[in-house]
């Protein structure tokens, strides 16, 4: 997978009521960035992982992966644990649009 698809499949984090540099350093997740104080871009969180992001106050996760690309539903874990999930897929350069954005 070349480094454009690896960086559109990030994961992206939004959050509020706390500093985004403390959350990076309390969590192991691939390639977790603090882009900004209420956005974090990652790879893919583990199951655990959303757990412990529910806690540390995230409120909303946007997956970028393609359809099908974990086998569990990331989504029914997300809304479970009480944060909002938006999925928009994107696989290749083609997936990225102005409606997406």
């Amino acid at each position: 997978m070349n480094k454009f698809i690896q960086l559109a499949c990030a994961a992206l984090l939004s959050f509020s009521a706390f500093a985004a540099q403390t959350v990076t350093t309390k969590l192991d997740i691939l390639n977790l960035k603090a882009q900004s104080e209420n956005v974090l871009t990652s790879g893919q969180p583990s199951q655990t992982d959303f757990a412990k992001l529910k806690q540390l106050g995230v409120q909303n996760v946007i997956n970028l992966r393609g359809d099908n690309e974990t086998n569990w539903s990331e989504q029914e874990l997300v809304t479970e644990l009480g944060m909002n999930y938006y999925h928009i897929p994107v696989q290749s350069k083609a997936d990225i649009t102005i409606e997406n954005a």
